[in-house]
């Protein structure tokens, strides 16, 4: 154990195990549980653990090839065991913490925050890394026990930090049942019980290692008694001794914790390593160093309670000292008064200097001495010999009679002093044969030190000396334990002031670093108090992306919400009532300009040490940007996938529409080069006529084609002028009906003002021929069709109406995209581009065009042209 003030960077790189097991995730969990019970494994790349030091709590390292670090201990077993009762044969990767808490090598330079990882985390393996991130040894629970402060764990008893609430079980529970409490309630062992009235008494434990060393064998969990595997000896220690003697005693049986028992053997409670590691806390050393204040004003008020008590008592001491016969030893009472009050009434810095010499010289004795004691050595306080303060001096214990004197309270020896003492540089130096020593305690009764006279000869009157000096001893054991109080009280102080100046800096430097990143990101990060309901901190990005003042959310933790899109808010307020879990969504705010943008919200909870959510912390962005880039990228998909289905119907078009014409084509023309002598006249024109049509119907088609290419990249030319509409469409009826002798057009004009009409002529007759072409093709034989012209101040509007095979409602949208047909056309010929090349005449006119249909039963077609055309766009 070292003291405080001992703890330096070379002492805690001590605690550091060198060659921790380290093995890949593809190690079986039947190799991992072996390895951890100390078996040799043949698969494993593990070292072998530091040889001056055996962790009882064996834990292996998991290493990936990014060097990801992960941990795999016997409390991960336990849980497998618990809910799986077998172990499976698969690799440890699948059953290893996510994350793990580590420390750098370079942080190695302060007890205190390691102490915090441990106690904070509750954890009992903490692998040490370097700058590179890699692992380069592991502290233990047990290793770090080597370096706790003695001074403070010996101030506090066992009492001030126990639980009261023990894990236990009876005799007869199942030892799945007790692999379950240990799971469940995350210790290391579970005590064994029996209740006597309504006492419970520890009969046994049940550790980690037990269960462990079970777990590779075949027995069955749920039918073993924990009476018939438990350990009989229980690790127990009472509430009033120190933390220091818990300490001891897990180091001794290498335990995590200790049972605490009564007087009556009862069980009380249980100590911890982690609840001796609350002591370290800084609350709890600020509520040690006033406990320390206390007690140094209880001692001086001890100190002048002694001396009253002696100053009312003195005349009784003179008259029982009158009765006894002086002897060479004897000294008169009021020698004794005198240096009594000498010795009581001494201040703190010279009382152990004045004290010696007062015994010396009111004992007529050659040499006093007053030691305190440290563990197994101990220094003087004070030391008189020969008439004359003497420097001080250390030894070890057990070459000094101090050894006796702290066991027996009280000893003495008048012979063979130096023989049985033979390097104690006091006796062979002045040639002492007489000893007399006595033990000096503190409240608690615990050894701190001796005080022993020291002569040639046989000390005489030895009761009345004994008596006398004993009268001394109390008042030197509170002096010394006062000034021990101080000496810890001072350190504490000392080190309280410097770990909160450290830290003072450290939070200043913190606080620093944190406002500088919050108010300079983009982003707004805020702090929430679930307890409290209110806003701790939002960072100046809010006002800007909210536009409202940080001050209105402080006031009003959910006024934020006000902006929010009327269709978001529902989902955000689901969102906000289950906070604690956190969460990661996008919503929308509406400015007061009724500008939109675009928020995604992420929230995550902070855990306190009693894993309750205590803190919410956020980052909100704005992704407007982000959400437009995504809808232009959408549009641009939706425009490729409507380019490659343009593409796709214009390939299967020309394949058809181009391959029948040239194959009629090529036909008529190898019949007339093959058989032309054969060929009458009539036949000769048949076919020439054929070679004609289909030529003219492709040339019809690449027109088609150029046309709606001009018209897709503006160079279809518009060139309205005057035009009666009523004369041009009866004789583009005539035109139409001369070739369509099957159908018959009824053509209907109904004009309220005069049909002269400022139009393109050329776009006009593609509109109409391609309509009412349409209207022939997909009607039946023999049928009519009815175009109807009815023309007022604004617009001009043509209806052709047939009783044809009808359009899916579905595809109607679709009708005027190029190469575009309906999927009811089956045979009947087409190119897909006559609704297309209408669709973009029309445009050019600034009309519009409805169509509506009922499929099997016909269509109805309408075009809207306005009379008078804004030709400056």
């Amino acid at each position: 154990m070292l003291s405080t003030s001992a703890i330096e960077t070379e002492n805690l790189k001590l605690a550091v195990i060198k060659t921790p097991m380290i093995v890949s995730g593809d190690l079986l969990l039947s190799e991992a549980i072996a390895l951890i019970n100390g078996q040799v494994v043949k698969h494993t790349s593990s070292h072998q653990s530091d040889s001056s030091f055996q962790p009882s709590n064996n834990c292996l390292l998991v290493v990936d090839n990014t060097k990801h670090i992960s941990i795999f201990t016997s409390r991960d077993i336990i849980h497998l065991i618990a809910t799986n009762e077998k172990i499976p044969q698969i690799a440890i990767a699948n059953f290893l913490t996510p994350a793990i808490i580590t420390i750098q090598e370079s942080d190695l330079t302060d007890i205190f925050p390691l102490i915090h990882r441990f106690h904070h985390y509750q954890i009992h393996n903490l692998p040490v890394i370097n700058n590179h991130h890699q692992v380069v040894g592991l502290i233990t629970s047990e290793s770090l026990q080597q370096l706790l402060p003695q001074d403070l764990l010996q101030l506090q008893s066992v009492y001030q930090y126990m639980n009261h609430d023990v894990i236990s079980a009876f005799p007869d529970a199942s030892l799945f049942n007790i692999i379950q409490l240990m799971d469940q309630h995350h210790v290391s062992e579970v005590v064994i019980v029996e209740q006597r009235e309504t006492f419970l008494y520890p009969l046994g434990v049940i550790t980690e290692n037990q269960i462990l060393q079970l777990s590779t064998t075949d027995v069955d969990l749920h039918t073993i008694t924990a009476a018939s595997i438990m350990d009989h000896q229980v690790c127990s220690i009472l509430p009033h001794e120190s933390l220091w003697s818990a300490l001891m005693v897990m180091q001794s049986r290498q335990r995590h914790q200790v049972v605490v028992i009564n007087e009556q053997g009862q069980l009380s409670g249980i100590i911890t390593f982690f609840h001796i590691l609350k002591i370290f806390d800084s609350r709890e050393i600020y509520h040690i160093a006033t406990q320390l204040v206390q007690k140094v004003s209880q001692l001086e008020a001890e100190k002048l309670s002694l001396i009253n008590k002696l100053q009312n008592n003195s005349l009784s001491s003179h008259n029982q000292a009158s009765k006894l016969q002086l002897t060479p030893l004897d000294t008169p009472e009021i020698d004794i008064q005198t240096s009594l009050e000498q010795v009581v009434g001494c201040s703190s810095e010279n009382f152990f200097p004045t004290a010696v010499k007062y015994i010396a010289n009111l004992f007529k004795v050659r040499s006093v001495v007053i030691f305190r004691r440290e563990g197994e050595t101990v220094y003087s306080q004070g030391f008189w010999a020969d008439g004359k303060l003497q420097s001080d001096l250390s030894m070890p214990l057990n070459i000094t009679p101090c050894a006796h004197t702290i066991n027996q309270g009280l000893f003495y020896c008048c012979e063979g002093l130096q023989a049985q003492y033979p390097e104690h540089p006091i006796f062979s130096k002045l040639g002492i044969n007489c000893y007399l020593g006595i033990a000096l305690e503190d409240i608690h009764g615990q050894s701190i030190g001796t005080v022993c006279i020291l002569d040639n000869q046989p000390l005489s009157n030895l009761p009345k000396l004994t008596k006398i000096f004993k009268i001394f001893t109390r008042r030197i054991s509170a002096e010394l334990e006062k000034q021990q109080s101080m000496v810890a009280l001072n350190q504490l102080n000392q080190e309280l002031v410097e770990k909160v100046k450290q830290r003072t800096t450290a939070l200043r430097d913190s606080e620093e670093q944190f406002r500088q990143l919050a108010e300079n990101i983009h982003q707004v990060f805020w702090v929430y108090n679930p307890v409290k309901n209110k806003i701790l901190y939002v960072s100046p990005a809010y006002t800007k992306i909210w536009r409202q003042s940080c001050e209105e959310l402080y006031q009003d933790p959910v006024s934020f919400i006000k902006s929010v899109h009327p269709d978001d808010k529902a989902n955000l307020i689901t969102k906000l009532e289950n906070v604690h879990e956190g969460y990661d969504t996008e919503y929308r705010l509406v400015h007061a300009d009724q500008s939109i943008a675009w928020i995604r919200d992420q929230a995550f909870p902070i855990l306190d040490e009693n894993r309750q959510v205590y803190r919410i912390v956020g980052i909100a962005e704005d992704i407007t940007k982000r959400k437009q880039a995504e809808i232009e990228i959408h549009k641009s998909l939706e425009q490729e996938k409507e380019l490659n289905d343009l593409r796709a119907r214009f390939v299967t078009m020309t394949s058809h529409e181009f391959r029948t014409p040239l194959a009629v084509i090529s036909s008529s023309a190898g019949i007339l080069k093959d058989f032309e002598h054969k060929l009458d006249y009539d036949k000769k024109q048949k076919h020439l006529n054929c070679i004609i049509t289909y030529v003219e119907h492709t040339i019809q088609l690449l027109d088609d084609i150029l046309l709606i290419n001009k018209a897709e990249t503006g160079n279809l030319s518009f060139n309205p002028q005057s035009l009666d509409l009523v004369k041009f469409c009866e004789q583009l009826v005539q035109e139409i009906q001369i070739s369509s002798s099957h159908h018959t057009i009824i053509f209907t004009a109904k004009s309220k003002i005069n049909a002269v009409m400022t139009m393109d002529k050329k776009l006009l007759r593609q509109i109409l021929i391609n309509l009412l072409s349409n209207a022939i093709k997909y009607s039946p034989q023999c049928n009519n069709v009815k175009f109807t012209l009815k023309i007022n101040e604004k617009v001009a509007i043509f209806c052709i109406e047939d009783q044809g095979i009808g359009i899916p409602a579905a595809e109607i949208p679709h009708l005027c995209e190029s190469f575009y047909r309906a999927s009811n056309v089956e045979n009947i010929g087409g190119t897909g581009l006559g609704l297309a090349i209408v669709a973009k005449c029309i445009s050019l006119h600034q009309g519009k065009i409805k169509i509506r249909s009922q499929q099997g039963k016909g269509t109805i077609v309408k075009v809207y042209l306005p009379t008078q055309i804004n030709t400056s766009n």
